[in-house]
């Protein structure tokens, strides 16, 4: 698989959204996303490897907006 088919399901942002700095909310839904695209391209452990990525991101998460 080239670089431009991987390239093809990830939404870039725009000239204006990279001037600014990204909110919270912005940041954790390309890490998502990200998260999601690869997850279709990954093999079971992988997979798997990806969703407890995905719980502790969550978890530190939610533990940041506490503190900060």
């Amino acid at each position: 698989m080239s670089r431009e088919d991987h390239d093809s399901d990830i939404e870039f942002p725009s000239a204006e959204e990279e001037e600014r700095p990204l909110t919270h909310t912005e940041l954790h839904e390309r890490i998502m996303k990200g998260v999601k695209v690869n997850m279709k391209r990954h093999t079971i452990p992988n997979r798997l490897l990806l969703t407890q990525c995905m719980d502790m991101y969550a978890h530190l998460s939610a533990h940041a907006e506490t503190h900060f």
